[in-house]
């Protein structure tokens, strides 16, 4: 999912790589910019999710979409962790109620988040 916060810091990334200051900016520009960089990050972000047959297989962690046959409000409760090995899981990995249809890389952790 990409973020206004994205979006917006995509389009002023933009307009510096064009040499426009960002505030100085007529609001039309700046819509211009924002729409620009809105269709850019939502087709990266649509490109991200990548066939499980491509999956690298050394143990990296990634974030997984898995498709499960109950909806979701009939699955039985699970504890937060085993949720979390739901959607980020180490390949392959097996016990899941459902299939997992594809993968990605995992999103780059917030700055200053310690490694």
């Amino acid at each position: 999912m990409t973020t206004e916060a994205q979006i917006e810091a995509a389009a002023r990334s933009d307009a510096a790589f064009d040499g426009r200051g960002w505030e100085a900016m007529a609001r039309t520009d700046r819509d211009r910019y924002l729409a620009r960089s809105r269709a850019a990050l939502e087709a990266a972000e649509r490109a991200a999710w990548q066939d499980t047959l491509t999956a690298p297989k050394g143990g990296q962690m990634l974030l997984l979409l898995a498709r499960f046959r109950q909806p979701p409000d009939r699955r039985e409760p699970c504890r937060g962790d085993e949720w979390t090995e739901v959607r980020i899981a180490q390949w392959p990995w097996h016990g899941l109620a459902g299939q997992i249809i594809a993968w990605r890389p995992l999103p780059a952790p917030p700055e200053g988040t310690p490694a």
